[in-house]
């Protein structure tokens, strides 16, 4: 079976995990991904997994962006979607999960809602799987939705709210995180090791509150690298993570013996490095979803109302630190819930095996 993979490719851990996971559970079939940021994925290792370039070279992708923004404002889709549909044809679309239904500006929501159909015309099978949905400010943002989910024969969601917005579809349904699939085996010498996972405020919109949270991450690891090692995570550079960990590590005048740095360059080392974890403080998405995969300590960084949705559904009542909102981090009680098992549902890792018999069902 040929698949159109509609995921985000751009070398950041969480979503390079769900397009591996994906790729390896179904070696028997062929997935074609588009790379629309001309870099290759480390995810993009899978023997079954072919990413398409993008139709123009590095230095002219300015004359594509033009290309699509003139065709946007006549509702024609982007120019390399009708080159690659007039070539090929596949037997299923498979939307791929993650923060994918955004509204950012009007012009780019409807752009996407239309190159959506054009897809949905040239492919056999559609499905979504492992999303959420928003954040959104307006009615019609929601009602275009709607209808175009209407058109795919199964949606699942990783968050209630974002289940809640559709449930009266009947091909909607709910499920954890895709990701909570995943079995870590941990290093059999584990030490007393905290990764820490960082994100660039300014990259998402509330640099309002860069200051606060690198203040309270430089005093955090003051309070635990007599104790423990760090290693400040970055889950994907491009989006400024790595300059994020250089920065704090600059600030703080920490040494390589007390602070390490590592960047997502790899899948496989990436999972490696993290099953040496003894605890985690998480500011990305995945991070939280991975400290529990180990079921390990830790402490999740709130930037986006997705984390809280995720944490709510699982019933976590342990701290979390509110940065989006300004919160100053309670050092006493982050170090303290560093060292104790996590307080989740239990059943979690079951229940998110409901994407995988949704795409079963279409490829198993």
């Amino acid at each position: 079976m040929k698949v159109f993979l509609d995921a985000y490719l751009n070398n950041n851990l969480g979503d390079d995990l769900m397009i591996q996971m994906v790729a390896n559970r179904y070696p028997q079939h062929q997935f074609y991904i588009y790379n629309c940021n001309v870099l290759s994925s480390p995810a993009c290792k899978s023997n079954n997994l072919v990413v398409m370039k993008s139709i123009l070279p590095t230095e002219k992708q300015y004359l594509l962006r033009l290309i699509n923004k003139v065709l946007s404002f006549f509702h024609i889709p982007k120019i390399q979607l009708i080159r690659h549909f007039r070539r090929q044809s596949y037997d299923l679309h498979l939307e791929l999960g993650g923060s994918i239904f955004m509204q950012v500006t009007p012009r780019s929501w409807i752009n996407k809602v239309r190159d959506s159909e054009y897809i949905l015309r040239h492919c056999r099978h559609n499905a979504i799987v492992g999303c959420n949905f928003g954040p959104y400010s307006n009615k019609e943002f929601l009602q275009k939705h709607k209808k175009l989910f209407q058109k795919y024969e199964v949606v699942t969601f990783r968050d209630t709210p974002s289940y809640n917005s559709f449930k009266e579809l009947k091909n909607v349904k709910l499920f954890p995180d895709i990701i909570f699939n995943m079995q870590i085996v941990p290093e059999f010498f584990c030490k007393n090791i905290v990764g820490i996972s960082v994100i660039s405020l300014s990259n998402i919109g509330i640099c309002r509150q860069k200051e606060k949270y690198m203040d309270g991450m430089i005093s955090l690891i003051n309070r635990l690298k007599n104790k423990y090692k760090i290693i400040l995570m970055s889950f994907c550079q491009n989006e400024g993570d790595l300059d994020t960990c250089i920065a704090l590590k600059a600030s703080g005048n920490f040494s390589d013996l007390q602070v390490e740095i590592y960047n997502h360059t790899d899948v496989g080392e990436s999972i490696k490095v993290i099953s040496k974890f003894s605890a985690m403080v998480c500011t990305r998405f995945h991070a939280s979803v991975l400290a529990i995969c180990r079921n390990i300590p830790f402490v999740p960084v709130v930037y986006s109302s997705k984390i809280t949705h995720m944490l709510d559904d699982l019933n976590y009542r342990d701290y979390r630190w509110l940065i989006k909102d300004g919160t100053s981090i309670d050092l006493d009680v982050a170090c303290s819930q560093l060292e104790r098992a996590p307080s989740v549902d239990f059943y979690v890792s079951e229940k998110s095996k409901g994407h995988i018999e949704v795409l079963d069902k279409f490829l198993g």
